[in-house]
């Protein structure tokens, strides 16, 4: 399935499993665990994507839950951690 259930704006790109809320997994150019740390300074939780591995892969990737509800509050973190990702890719 394209798209989310509606509940929240999801780009066209993202996977979703039928009836639930988007999950995607793009790779990055940055290690995970400093994106990590950055959002924390903003009160943002993500899991960098090396937990989900036991040879310590997926450096490059994270998760963000989505099973919360849609609100204005989760809008702008989601905008903050895109600056996040945004300010660390290449450096």
């Amino acid at each position: 399935m394209q798209g989310g259930t509606g509940r929240s704006p999801v780009p066209p790109h993202v996977q979703c499993a039928e009836g639930s809320e988007p999950v995607g997994s793009q790779p990055i150019r940055r290690d995970c665990i400093d994106i990590f740390n950055k959002a924390l300074e903003h009160n943002i939780g993500i899991t960098p994507g090396i937990l989900f591995s036991a040879t310590r892969r997926f450096r490059n990737h994270l998760r963000i839950n989505c099973g919360f509800p849609w609100t204005e509050a989760n809008v702008n973190a989601l905008k903050t951690l895109g600056q996040i990702v945004g300010n660390c890719r290449g450096a």
